[in-house]
């Protein structure tokens, strides 16, 4: 499958990616309303399947279903990005679903812990022979709080990277193999090390002290499976004090590398070093191609393993379906179909001839630390309300960042108690962590 093709697509949903709002039942009351039993009225053709999605992305795998089934057909139907969640929870409420929900993952978590979807980990769906071609990282995306249902199988994902000059690192002396130059960045202090050492000549490895608040949004989860928020350790605190140090010692460029300012940045070595999802190796190339052999990308610094949520989606079967087996041989294929862009080398010439997806997997096998929750939806709006904020000259402070996260643990506590105690009234669900 062409490689601009899988751009075009991305962009697409890219554009049509929004906020949905805050206003949310609470996780109590949404697993507390099981779905309806009665006649589910959305896919009355037995010969038929039908899907919710944001974007038709399947013309390929439904050439191929029809030609494996042939008369079998497969309607697509577009919703609504801005209430997708609540159009998609209230049909599993009332039992009216398609056969195939898709899912963009930056709401996996939404989905987590309630009934409606089926557990693609038992039987007629797990087949060891299918899920193994997957690496392990990347089916773990959906897999609820339980550890044993995984309600969804991941469609679309695109690893974050770090992408860098090559040719400049080696002339300050810094590593400039990819695992090498990684592990030097997974430590802050060499991370500000390298930025202060390159602003001496006009050189920045950061568009923004928001950028990389925005790449962890962006490719992290916000919550581990026992509903710890992650901001407070590990990865994720030292990419926000990072962000802190960048402002206070003026090592940010204030770019933006989606306008031409940023663009212009690229081109005269004024950046020279970004961290993008893995459709940033098609772009880089259409915006500076006169740097070939120039760039190079690596995993994520402050040890960060990341992919991008806001661009990936996955599907998922509703229970109510009455083609269950067929929605699976389609899933199968569409899922097949995409992951296809990264089970074969790929060596590209703008990188120096760099094997790209060989790092890509390594990532997707490791997979995101934490998982997604249902608490993930206003940690989200509260940190998009904060970084929009930080847009606008709100200094990135030691004391902006712990009202942030004091707002977010105000927030979530009644779910957070709710998912605490279906734990532990469900003896299933505490057995799967012994």
């Amino acid at each position: 499958m062409k490689y601009m093709k899988f751009l075009t697509i991305l962009l697409s949903l890219l554009i049509l990616t929004a906020c949905n709002s805050l206003e949310l039942n609470t996780f109590d009351n949404i697993v507390q309303k099981k779905p309806e039993v009665k006649e589910n009225t959305q896919n009355k053709n037995k010969d038929a399947i039908t899907i919710w999605a944001t974007e038709n992305i399947f013309e390929g795998a439904i050439e191929e279903y029809r030609s494996t089934f042939p008369n079998k057909e497969v309607k697509v139907v577009i919703q609504d990005m801005d209430n997708l969640v609540n159009i998609y929870q209230e049909s599993i409420i009332s039992g009216a679903t398609p056969d195939i929900f898709m899912i963009p993952n930056n709401h996996l978590g939404q989905f987590s812990g309630i009934d409606g979807l089926e557990n693609l980990k038992e039987p007629p769906y797990f087949e060891e022979s299918y899920f193994s071609q997957y690496p392990d990282g990347l089916l773990r995306s959906a897999v609820d709080i339980s550890g044993e249902k995984m309600y969804a199988m991941p469609l679309l994902s695109f690893p974050y990277v770090t992408f860098y000059r090559e040719d400049i690192l080696e002339e300050y002396g810094y590593p400039t193999e990819p695992k090498a130059l990684s592990h030097y960045l997974s430590n802050k202090e060499n991370f500000m090390r390298l930025a202060s050492r390159l602003k001496e000549n006009n050189h920045y490895i950061l568009e923004s002290e928001q950028s990389i608040l925005i790449m962890l949004n962006r490719s992290q989860n916000y919550f581990d499976s026992d509903l710890q928020y992650l901001g407070e350790q590990g990865s994720f605190k030292k990419t926000i004090d990072a962000s802190i140090l960048i402002q206070e010692n003026e090592l940010s460029p204030h770019l933006n590398i989606w306008d031409n300012q940023g663009k212009e940045a690229l081109k005269n070595d004024e950046l020279v070093m970004f961290y993008m999802a893995s459709y940033g190796v098609d772009l880089l190339q259409s915006w500076v191609p006169e740097q070939s052999g120039k760039w190079k990308i690596a995993e994520l610094p402050f040890g960060l393993t990341g992919v991008e949520k806001d661009s990936g989606s996955s599907l998922a079967i509703s229970s109510t379906s009455e083609h269950k087996l067929l929605a699976w041989e389609f899933i199968k294929i569409a899922s097949r179909q995409m992951f296809s862009m990264y089970s074969e080398p790929r060596e590209v010439e703008f990188f120096g001839g760099q094997e790209v997806n060989a790092i890509y997997k390594d990532i997707l096998e490791r997979g995101q630390k934490g998982q997604p929750l249902p608490l993930d939806r206003k940690a989200k709006f509260l940190w998009d309300v904060e970084l929009s904020e930080f847009n606008y000259g709100k200094e990135i402070t030691p004391e902006s960042i712990e009202q942030l996260e004091k707002s977010i643990f105000e927030t979530i506590r009644i779910d957070q108690r709710a998912i605490q105690n279906m734990l532990d009234n469900n003896p299933s669900m505490n057995e799967s962590d012994q």
